[in-house]
């Protein structure tokens, strides 16, 4: 991948196309500590307790980033079957490898025991519902949602929002987005009071929390989107905001303030950031490092979680427990992550997107010709 040559940081590139290279590389470092969460044993005493938040985070980036990408085209006669096939595309092949990797995970568990699923039965049903992109109904033996990778289900629900926002568009005045927005955020304080916290949608015991999230942030993102294209904030403070965010999702609020940090930062602090990060370029010598972040953020959010299980399992195997291992086995298991999934979107997964797009005539102009792509990011627990 060749860094893009922008002219004007912050404008426009010489062809005419907008680029938001800070948000690339916030998604990779949301991305990160995702995978921080989901293994600390590797890489303590670094901890990141809050970053289950960075799925909110990703839904409003999502947000953003379809309203710009797509929001003139469905508007321009662009059908919803077309919309959805291409959305389909952008996730299908970093979705379907993490699939196969979470399968041989929970083989290797069924095989050598401890793993989540309890039945070989357990595992088809569930690798069959997953190649659909659907849910498992497994929960008689594991409480999760997408069970040989947990983080998917945060996929499932961005590909539901999506068909709702397409659905939406002609009838999303600047009034109607307000109101949607602001019961979302009822909904959301709903989900707190309910749940306790934020940390929901990847299980079934609380899989209404997850709409909750997705509808506000989602929207929020969309009008995010409609205020930047008026110009709402300017500056150049680029390098601080992956580090405001990271700092956010390190914060461990005691149980008595948990639901109101969770709140505060989806209501408020992550809008906030995203609004004054999109009008915010890098110079020139931090745009290649966030555009970097921002290619590896998809691939490391889609495998890391079974790539995490199946290295656990493996390791267990041999008769080590992975805490001990700590924190020197994550000076290697994160990079070797970071450098794989920059592979991956090289050589893999943008490759096999562009063939698919021309082979079903899909959109020639999606959300590859702008540099942010919506994460999927994106995801905790």
């Amino acid at each position: 991948m060749q860094t893009p040559q922008i002219q004007n940081p912050g404008v426009l590139s010489p062809d005419g196309r907008r680029f938001f290279v800070t948000l690339d590389g916030l998604r990779g470092a949301a991305a990160l500590a995702v995978v921080i969460l989901h293994d600390p044993g590797f890489v303590l005493p670094l901890l990141m307790p809050s970053a289950y938040l960075a799925v909110d985070f990703f839904f409003l980036l999502s947000g953003f980033v379809v309203a710009h990408a797509y929001g003139s085209r469905l508007a321009g006669g662009l059908s919803i079957g077309r919309f959805l096939r291409d959305r389909l595309i952008r996730f299908y092949p970093l979705y379907f490898l993490g699939l196969l990797v979470g399968a041989l995970s929970g083989v290797v568990a069924l095989a050598l025991g401890g793993g989540s699923m309890d039945t070989w039965e357990g595992l088809l049903i569930a690798f069959g519902t997953g190649l659909a992109f659907l849910p498992s109904p497994t929960a008689h033996e594991t409480p999760g949602t997408f069970p040989l990778n947990g983080p998917a289900w945060s996929l499932f629900f961005e590909l539901l929002i999506n068909i709702v926002f397409a659905c939406l568009l002609p009838f999303l005045s600047l009034r109607r987005l307000v109101a949607i927005t602001l019961l979302a955020a009822v909904a959301l304080v709903w989900s707190v009071l309910e749940y306790g916290n934020l940390d929901t949608g990847s299980a079934w015991f609380s899989v209404w929390g997850g709409f909750a999230r997705v509808g506000f942030s989602f929207f929020a993102g969309v009008l995010l989107y409609r205020l930047h294209r008026q110009g709402f904030l300017t500056s150049r403070l680029a390098w601080m905001f992956p580090l405001l965010l990271v700092a956010l999702l390190m914060v461990d609020a005691p149980p008595e303030y948990r639901a109101v940090f969770d709140l505060g930062c989806v209501l408020l602090a992550f809008p906030a950031l995203l609004l004054a990060a999109s009008m915010v370029e890098p110079g020139r010598w931090l745009a290649p490092l966030f555009v970097n972040l921002g290619a590896i953020s998809f691939p490391i959010y889609a495998l890391h979680f079974p790539a995490q299980e199946l290295l656990r399992r493996s390791v267990r195997f041999l008769g080590v427990d992975p805490g001990d291992l700590a924190p020197w086995a994550g000076f290697v298991v994160v990079p070797a992550m970071m450098l794989g999934s920059l592979w991956l979107a090289r050589h893999y997964d943008r490759p096999l997107q562009r063939r698919l797009r021309q082979r079903r005539g899909g959109l020639k102009l999606g959300l590859a010709s702008v540099r942010v792509t919506d994460p999927p990011l994106r995801e905790p627990s």
